[in-house]
C-alpha cells in the first residue's frame, strides 16, 4: 500500500488517496472474473460537483409540452461534454487515438420539465476502474428532482477496442 498526497484541490482540501495493489484492496464479498479490476485509486474524498444549465426550448417538447424523454441523454451528454472540455475531447482523439463511448445508460424520469423551463444538470463522477467512468447526473428544476442517470462510460481507440483511460483523462474527469 502507498499513501500519497496529491497537490490538486478537491472541494478546497488536499486529496488524500490511497493505493491498493490487487491483493490489499477491500473486499465486500466475491468478485465474478467480469468484474474484478486492475489496481487503481480509491479516494476518501467525495467527487467534485460539476453543474450545467440548459434553457428548455419549444422544441424540445412533445405534444403534450414536457421534455421528450430522449432529449435529456443530450443535456447529459452536453453536460459531459462541458465537464471535460472540447480540447481535451479533441486532443484525446487527435493525438492519443482514444475517445468516450456510453457503455450503459440507467434513467429514471421523475417529473418532466417543460418549455421556458431552466434545468441544471448536476455530474458526480466515480472512477469503477482503470477503464470506466461512471456519471452519476441528475437533471434538476430548482432543487425538484427531474431525472435521474447513471451513465458508464468506457474509453476505446480507433478499432473501438476498449482501453484504459489515459491519465491526462483521468484529470480532466476527476477535476473539472
Amino acid at each position: 500500500m502507498a499513501e500519497r498526497d496529491g497537490s490538486q484541490p478537491w472541494l478546497g482540501a488536499t486529496r488524500k488517496c490511497r493505493v491498493f495493489s490487487r491483493s490489499e484492496r477491500p473486499r465486500l464479498g466475491p468478485v465474478p472474473p467480469a468484474r474484478r479490476r486492475e489496481s487503481f485509486e480509491m479516494c476518501s474524498s467525495p467527487p467534485p460537483v460539476h453543474e450545467h444549465r440548459v434553457h428548455i426550448y419549444y422544441e424540445d417538447t412533445d405534444h403534450s409540452g414536457v421534455v421528450y424523454h430522449a432529449n435529456y441523454l443530450k443535456y447529459f451528454e452536453r453536460a459531459r461534454e462541458h465537464l471535460i472540455g472540447v480540447r481535451e475531447l479533441r486532443r484525446l482523439l487527435e493525438e492519443d487515438g482514444v475517445g468516450f463511448v456510453v457503455y450503459k445508460a440507467d434513467l429514471t424520469y421523475r417529473q418532466g420539465a417543460v418549455f421556458g423551463d431552466e434545468v441544471t444538470i448536476r455530474t458526480e463522477v466515480e472512477m469503477e476502474s482503470a477503464y470506466r467512468a461512471i456519471f452519476h447526473q441528475r437533471a434538476l428544476r430548482g432543487e425538484e428532482l427531474l431525472v435521474d442517470a447513471k451513465i458508464h462510460l468506457v474509453c476505446v481507440d480507433a478499432d473501438k477496442k476498449l482501453v484504459r483511460l489515459p491519465p491526462s483523462a483521468l484529470t480532466a474527469i476527476v477535476q473539472p
